[in-house]
């Protein structure tokens, strides 16, 4: 399932499935990579991190993508709407997400994306 797949970023939810992301492909195992059930994106993404509540989140170019279906169903979260570049997203425990990445700036939400405040000072 993994055979030839570049991997870009994985994480390991909440409940200990491990989540691969590549180019245009999730790939998902509950058995610590003994089995995988892969699936293909419709966006490119670039890193990958978990809600607080185990909701998947995957940056990607000009936004983040949420799913709380294993990548069945995507909403997005957009930052800053100027931005075209890829987003890295990571989430502290306390649930306080940050979003950035390469002429992308560097934000922060305290409320799971519906407002966002820019931190490096532009």
């Amino acid at each position: 399932a993994l055979s030839g797949m570049a991997v870009f970023d994985m994480a390991a939810s909440p409940t200990g499935v491990l989540y691969v992301i590549g180019y245009q492909k999730l790939a998902i195992s509950s058995d610590a990579g003994a089995t995988w059930k892969t699936k293909r994106l419709p966006f490119v993404p670039t890193s990958i991190d978990f809600t607080a509540n185990g909701d998947l989140l995957v940056g990607s170019p000009g936004r983040i993508l949420r799913s709380s279906d294993e990548g069945e169903n995507w909403t997005d979260i957009i930052p800053n709407p100027a931005v075209t570049y890829g987003y890295n997203v990571a989430v502290t425990t306390a649930g306080i997400w940050f979003a950035g990445g390469y002429h992308s700036g560097l934000y922060r939400t305290s409320d799971e994306g519906a407002n966002w405040e820019r931190l490096d000072g532009r």
